[in-house]
């Protein structure tokens, strides 16, 4: 896949012009922010053009499940068993872990009652983790820093979200 075919499979699952062009715009910023943190990696070997590719389709499933919907926290799940039914499994761990910021747990989807399978979700490649940190520190189309969003997640989800989102850069940092 490349990332013209990508972005034909974001098109096919979009509802609308519209809510195609908003996920489009976003994830071409998510895009640029991970391959910018991939240039700066230099201790261990990283898949760019992986990434490049998933991060086009790393909210896939955002379509059903829009950023100020309560089922939000499903696009990953969506994202997931849209891209494993298009046949590109890497990829649908991607959208899968990266949902929540830098993961979820298997207790926090059964404390929360979560509409979805209650396992763990945390990106474990280096890819998965370069993705989530790029998507965590880009609100909408705009790239923000590591503290902007750490004090997001902590204002408006929870100080333990905070420290994991903080956690993933600073393992991330450590790979420059």
């Amino acid at each position: 896949m490349n990332e013209e075919d990508a972005i034909k499979l974001l098109k096919k699952y979009s509802k609308d012009v519209d809510s195609f062009e908003a996920v489009l715009a976003h994830s071409k910023a998510v895009q640029k922010n991970a391959l910018e943190i991939a240039d700066k990696i230099t201790k261990i070997t990283i898949n760019k053009e992986f990434i490049k590719i998933a991060s086009i389709l790393h909210d896939i499933g955002r379509f059903n499940h829009p950023p100020w919907s309560d089922t939000v926290i499903q696009h990953g799940v969506e994202g997931e068993a849209i891209m494993r039914k298009e046949g590109f499994p890497e990829i649908a761990r991607v959208c899968a872990r990266h949902a929540g910021g830098a993961g979820i747990s298997k207790e926090e989807i059964i404390k929360n009652k979560f509409s979805m399978p209650a396992k763990d979700y945390f990106p474990e490649t280096p890819e998965e983790k370069i993705i989530a940190l790029a998507d965590v520190t880009t609100a909408n189309t705009e790239k923000t820093t590591i503290k902007v969003a750490v004090e997001r997640y902590k204002k408006e989800v929870s100080e333990k979200l905070a420290k994991r989102i903080q956690k993933l850069y600073d393992e991330v940092e450590s790979w420059k």
